[in-house]
């Protein structure tokens, strides 16, 4: 039961026809409250759509095939690929080129070199081409 609901089964009980301080019946407000929760429910619509057409315009669909160079996103990388000497908010951003060796829906596998096991999968968004 909602709110609303509730509202009017307690405005629908004797002795409350009006309220003090002459504000109304609690069924003009329930209709008052009910439409503005109307209006902010359209309002949040249309505020959703306007964000979703703007990442839609600025959104770059990435495809990558077999053998192609791309970089990784170094935060992603474990402790070993990357020296913990240094501080990360200075450190490099990116690691490769590396090669991307098989090709998923969302995210693909890169080949990374002998020393730099540890992270053999990045995600697509997180992939700038080479």
């Amino acid at each position: 039961m909602s709110q609303l609901d509730l509202f009017l089964e307690a405005a629908a009980l004797p002795g409350s026809a009006r309220r003090k301080g002459g504000v109304g019946t609690a069924h003009e407000m329930a209709a008052k409250f009910s439409s503005q929760l109307r209006d902010a429910r359209g309002r949040l619509e249309l505020a959703q759509q306007r964000q979703r057409e703007q990442f839609d315009r600025r959104h770059k669909q990435h495809k990558y095939a077999v053998k192609d160079l791309v970089w990784i996103e170094a935060r992603h990388l474990t402790e070993k690929v990357m020296d913990r000497a240094l501080c990360r908010k200075l450190g490099k951003r990116w690691h490769g080129p590396v090669t991307v060796v098989e090709c998923f829906y969302s995210d693909l596998q890169a080949e990374l070199a002998e020393a730099d096991r540890g992270a053999p999968v990045a995600y697509r968004l997180a992939l700038p081409p080479h």
